[in-house]
């Protein structure tokens, strides 16, 4: 026992209740703008959550959730969704998601801590600026940094998926060929970030046309998807 070295992996948080649900912040974001609207009394992005509320209420169904971040938006879209599949590389921010599901009773989160991609296999994901500082929320797949599982939404089976959410900095383009199968099988409506308008020729060619715009992201409609077209428009 002499040669072994005893180590520890820690996530700091800060604990807070909004709405009636329990969150579990990173003390490392705690000056980022989405753990601040939670230590103001608010939800980060809520014309997000409000859009997804109006979807599924009017379409029920499942929903896909990549960028999940510390979890800050699970107990308001597994209350909307049959199902909530979610993806978040980053393990501290992972870790905390599973928390918040765990203390939530959100029972039909399926939530994995892996990147979305193209293929499956590995990515690295950089998570700390020039500077040290973990980059939170604005991690990215680069080529350095931590190695993390990849996974395809095509590996996994649906019901009725009706919303792919993708917030992936500027990963959207792989993530959605690594969906082609579930999306010409679903045509769920897409809200994706897309910073460098990467994924708007591959997405035209799935038959899909962009519909509006929240802020952060834009809305895609595959109109050959009558009952979310109804949807989106009631």
């Amino acid at each position: 026992m002499d040669n072994l070295a005893v180590g520890r992996f820690q996530v700091d948080y800060v604990e807070t209740a909004l709405d009636g649900d329990r969150f579990f912040l990173p003390v490392y974001a705690l000056q980022r703008p989405a753990v601040k609207c939670f230590l103001e009394g608010s939800v980060w992005e809520p014309d997000t959550h409000k859009l997804v509320h109006h979807i599924l209420a009017r379409a029920p169904g499942s929903m896909l959730h990549a960028g999940t971040f510390f979890g800050d938006m699970l107990p308001s879209f597994a209350r909307a969704a049959q199902t909530l599949w979610c993806f978040e590389p980053v393990l501290e921010n992972y870790i905390l998601a599973r928390m918040i599901a765990e203390a939530n009773g959100l029972a039909n989160v399926n939530l994995f801590c892996g990147a979305l991609s193209d293929r499956v296999g590995t990515v690295r994901m950089d998570v700390t600026d020039p500077w040290g500082a973990h980059r939170g929320g604005s991690s990215f797949v680069g080529s350095q940094g931590v190695a993390t599982p990849a996974f395809t939404v095509d590996q996994f089976a649906y019901d009725a998926l009706n919303i792919l959410h993708l917030d992936v900095e500027d990963h959207e383009l792989f993530a959605l060929k690594g969906a082609q199968r579930t999306i010409e099988t679903h045509r769920p409506i897409i809200l994706i970030e897309d910073r460098s308008a990467e994924a708007a020729a591959f997405l035209a060619e799935l038959g899909y046309r962009p519909v509006g715009r929240i802020p952060h992201l834009a809305v895609w409609l595959n109109g050959a998807n009558r009952q979310l077209e109804a949807a989106l428009q009631a």
